[in-house]
């Protein structure tokens, strides 16, 4: 009986220490999946923040320069334009930019001609009203009857002239 209880023994000796090898293999992978787990933590942490920089960069810089080209518009400078080349929303923000210039563009040529045109169009008429005002003054005591009816005829059509183009305008 002695030697079955020393047997019994030794096997439960035996059965401990594999028991506690196996529970330091287990500490030492686990040990190992946590360090690894860390690293692969880390790496992915770095990734996402060098990702992150790039995408904030990559909107950042087409939306500072949007802004930019804005002001020099808000100044009277139309003739901008923003080579973006992405196909995304900021893309198309720059082409909706770039169109937008182009016609405000164009909208300033045709305001100048619209002035340009308008002030010829209202020096002919007030010149002539002037022009025949000033010689029934200087001649207003030798001015034959029919030159002082054809004056104020030219000045009243040519007045009418003028309004008519007031009121269309």
């Amino acid at each position: 009986m002695n030697d079955m209880i020393k047997t019994l023994e030794g096997i439960n000796l035996y059965r401990e220490g594999v028991i506690n090898k196996k529970t330091e293999n287990f500490k030492e992978t686990g040990g190992d999946a946590a360090r690894i787990s860390l690293i692969i933590s880390m790496i992915a942490f770095i990734f996402g923040i060098t990702f992150a920089f790039f995408v904030t960069i990559s909107i950042s810089r087409p939306i500072e320069r949007l802004k930019q080209e804005t002001a020099n518009i808000a100044k009277g400078d139309f003739n901008r334009r923003i080579d973006i080349d992405s196909k995304d929303e900021i893309g198309e923000l720059a082409t909706a930019f770039n169109t937008m210039c182009f016609k405000l563009n164009e909208l300033e040529r045709l305001k100048s001609e619209f002035i340009a045109n308008i002030s010829h169009e209202f020096r002919t008429p007030l010149t002539v009203i002037l022009v025949s005002s000033d010689q029934i003054l200087e001649q207003k005591k030798k001015i034959t009857e029919d030159d002082l009816d054809r004056k104020v005829n030219l000045i009243k059509r040519n007045g009418n002239n003028l309004l008519r183009l007031i009121n269309q305008i």
